[in-house]
């Protein structure tokens, strides 16, 4: 249901941004850009062939915007919020999707966090869309002002990346208002909604103090994972680009931290750039595709492979070299199954990831690590690139759209929609060792 959902979505989105009253020129729209467009919104990654801010009208920058909700709400939950709003109850088929989709413990409880995932969506934007309205009111007039603050909150918190400046935020370097904004809304929509939900409700309900011990384990390692990659992120941004001209030699001290702070938060997994990414030096730019790689937390608007399926396979790998057969992190056993998926998820990842590299340097001839950065990012759904996606041809427009759609819905629950699954056997066969290294 997720993945016909998804495509529906794209697809009817893809229809209304080739329609003239959408586009700015519309002899020179074709299918294959709307197609590319509309993916890149629902997927909520922020590539584009053409630039959003010159190539659609008001109208067709709304609807772009309004895609980019819808993709990040999720075709599950936007299902639900229907389904509730006609008088409807979920079926129970309905709820175990749900709790799959938004990586619950169990079904109980759907329809509450459903309407909370709404509740907390429509306040975060609305406060960011305030924070930001107060840069951009009194420079171009409250009516264009308030659209620009709505459109980029609604991309920054479904960690879209899609801006309405053709050189994305980069006239904005020494605007921390507006940078530190952005980094928040796109930190929020990454730490994912059982977090910020769990978080909301030890904050407001006075039996559950918000206390380390007390908080699950989700949250613990989401919250870990989080910190620890903006802190490595930022040290290493601004000590590996300190003294380039190109980007943050020429700022001042609090320029060159705040920008290598939200240049450390934007490949995980939203987009916007204050510094030119094509500018960056080439280690600067593996770190920033180990961040994509990475991506956010599970349940939330960002991508990547998400942080708790990088903390199980590393510790998993770490305890096996200690003898050690089971994973316990906070004195909390891992189930077997949990650690299969992580590992079944990286590996497909991988997969992917070098198939369609593989495919591109057929179709585009252009230099590996720039494939390679352009297919992170839309596996991802980062968003990021150096300059290569106005270049790509048809064939590697459609296997960006493609790596963008796998990323989005997830490796795993694409591979299961063409691979049945099997019963589980009673019988039991005997046990012969493989030498694996």
């Amino acid at each position: 249901m997720t993945l016909i959902g998804f495509l529906a979505l794209i697809l009817v989105g893809a229809f209304f941004l080739w329609l003239p009253f959408s586009v700015t020129q519309p002899s020179s729209s074709t299918f294959l850009t709307a197609l590319f467009t509309s993916t890149s919104a629902v997927c909520v990654t922020g590539l584009s062939v053409v630039d959003p801010s010159t190539y659609y009208t008001p109208l067709g920058q709304v609807i772009l915007m309004a895609l980019i909700q819808l993709g990040g709400l999720g075709y599950m939950t936007l299902y639900s919020l229907m389904v509730l709003a006609v008088g409807k109850r979920l079926s129970l088929r309905e709820r175990f999707a749900m709790q799959q989709v938004l990586d619950l413990p169990g079904p109980g409880g759907v329809v509450r966090f459903v309407k909370r995932i709404l509740l907390m969506t429509l306040c975060i934007e609305g406060l960011g869309m305030c924070f930001l309205a107060g840069v951009w009111v009194p420079q171009v007039g409250w009516g264009k002002g308030l659209f620009l603050a709505l459109f980029h909150s609604v991309s920054a918190f479904n960690n879209a990346g899609f801006s309405l400046f053709s050189d994305s935020l980069m006239g904005y370097q020494s605007n921390p208002l507006l940078l530190l904004t952005i980094a928040t809304l796109v930190i929020f929509g990454g730490l994912g909604y059982p977090v910020l939900s769990e978080l909301w409700n030890r904050f407001r309900d006075s039996s559950k103090p918000l206390r380390w011990k007390y908080l699950s384990l989700h949250t613990r390692v989401c919250l870990i994972a989080t910190g620890a990659l903006l802190v490595l992120g930022t040290y290493a941004i601004l000590y590996l680009e300190l003294n380039n001209p190109h980007t943050l030699g020429s700022m001042s001290a609090f320029d060159k931290l705040l920008n290598a702070f939200f240049q450390s938060v934007m490949p995980r997994t939203a987009g916007f750039n204050a510094l030119d990414t094509a500018k960056l030096g080439q280690a600067t730019l593996f770190i920033t595709l180990t961040l994509m790689f990475i991506g956010t937390n599970p349940g939330g608007t960002g991508g990547g492979v998400k942080t708790t399926t990088i903390a199980v396979v590393f510790f998993k790998s770490l305890f096996s070299l200690q003898g050690r057969q089971n994973l316990v992190l906070f004195q909390r056993k891992i189930s077997d199954s949990t650690v299969n998926k992580a590992v079944a998820t990286l590996l497909f990842s991988l997969v992917w990831i070098n198939g369609v590299t593989l495919l591109l340097l057929l179709t585009e001839k252009k230099e590996l690590s720039v494939l390679i950065f352009e297919v992170v990012s839309a596996f991802a759904t980062v968003g990021l690139s150096v300059s290569l996606t106005p270049t790509l041809s048809g064939l590697g427009q459609i296997l960006i759209i493609l790596t963008m759609y796998a990323g989005r819905v997830g490796v795993i629950t694409l591979g299961t929609a063409f691979w049945l699954h099997h019963r589980q056997s009673l019988l039991k066969y005997p046990e012969e060792n493989l030498l694996v290294s």
